[in-house]
């Protein structure tokens, strides 16, 4: 008697292959973006530490 539904199958070692391939493709693309985004703050950081201290400050603590 199974009370939630039925078993899931097993994939392939194929399938799981391919799945941690996408995995690290997506993983890989996210860390160049965010490195790219960080890149951009801290240039648009460097370019306000001269002129204006609070807005130096201000992106890197409240932008999400």
């Amino acid at each position: 008697m199974r009370l939630f539904g039925k078993k899931k199958a097993t994939p392939s070692p194929q399938q799981s292959i391919h799945r941690l391939r996408e995995t690290i493709e997506m993983l890989t693309k996210r860390e160049e973006f965010l490195e790219k985004k960080i890149e951009k703050e801290l240039q648009i950081a460097k370019q306000n530490a001269s002129k204006n201290k609070r807005g130096t400050i201000c992106p890197l603590a409240y932008n999400h």
